[in-house]
């Protein structure tokens, strides 16, 4: 109920591609595309020129007419599991071929991984998988290199003991978001600010790495924030996670935005950035809708 009544009272700017492209203009990187890796490369020792996507731990489902993305999206690995796939990795496909660790995914660093030209794993989670003819040599290197990924997987020890965990096993690293890494100085300058959010999320530890600090963890709500602080909420995958936030943040904000204590609010939620300011709180005439029909989400 705060979240739809925080919308209802907000002024809902144009949409965005994606939240992450809106994330980045509204910390003042402009209304140009950067690559996801290219982010994530920000918080890493990776030289500047380097070929690079980012290789999520993921878990395709076969079924008889389809294959589909399974719910769970990416697959949290514990560190001593990434790290024997790391090592496995450059054991099976040479140096000439790096993973390196960037927390909840890996960042390959290889000639085509630039052409990595698939979306956000988090937008397929359930969803049945569609990709179009590969276009270049280089994209069909890629999807060679994914094939060839997906056999080394299946037989791995991690997964063995994965599954007699009863846990679900990594059969394909999600390769997506590639471009080129540049130098520090051809990025965009982004707005100083305090970034928070899930703890080992790759892309956004680089937003935090361009915006001047590192990836902080969530706070408790507070309305006399310091400095600029931005916030983002994982990935919700079932109601008590709504209801938490609704109770630790959209319900205190709502609260502090009608005391005055809390001159202005931007919600992001989806592709489109909602602006709430104190001076709103009391417009009665716009209805109240649900809040994932006031957001198109």
């Amino acid at each position: 109920p705060a979240l739809s009544e925080l919308l209802r009272l907000s002024d809902a700017q144009l949409a965005d591609s994606s939240w992450r492209s809106g994330l980045l203009r509204d910390l003042g990187a402009g209304t140009g595309r950067l690559p996801e890796a290219v982010v994530a490369a920000a918080a890493l020792p990776i030289a500047p020129g380097s070929h690079v996507c980012l290789a999520a731990p993921v878990h395709a489902v076969a079924g008889l007419h389809r294959v589909h993305l399974h719910s769970s999206g990416i697959l949290p690995l514990a560190a001593e599991e990434r790290a024997d796939l790391t090592d496995a990795f450059t054991a099976q496909f040479g140096a000439d071929l790096r993973l390196h660790d960037a927390g909840n995914q890996w960042l390959l660093e290889a000639p085509c991984a630039s052409r990595a030209d698939d979306t956000d794993p988090l937008g397929w989670a359930g969803a049945p998988l569609e990709r179009l003819p590969a276009s270049s040599p280089e994209q069909r290197l890629l999807r060679r290199l994914g094939a060839e990924i997906e056999m080394w997987l299946a037989d791995h020890p991690v997964n063995g003991l994965r599954r007699r965990r009863g846990q679900l096993p990594v059969n394909l690293l999600w390769m997506w978001g590639g471009g080129v890494v540049t130098e520090r100085a051809g990025l965009p300058a982004l707005a100083p600010a305090r970034v928070h959010g899930p703890a080992g999320d790759a892309w956004l530890a680089g937003c935090a790495s361009l915006a001047g600090g590192a990836l902080l963890p969530l706070p408790i709500w507070r309305s006399d924030a310091p400095e600029r602080d931005v916030v983002v909420l994982p990935d919700a995958t079932d109601a008590a996670h709504l209801l938490a936030w609704e109770s630790q943040w959209f319900a205190p904000a709502l609260e502090d935005l009608r005391a005055g204590r809390l001159a202005m609010l931007e919600l992001r939620v989806g592709c489109r950035l909602h602006r709430v300011r104190h001076g709103r709180i009391r417009r009665f005439l716009r209805r109240t809708r649900p809040w994932w029909q006031a957001a198109e989400a």
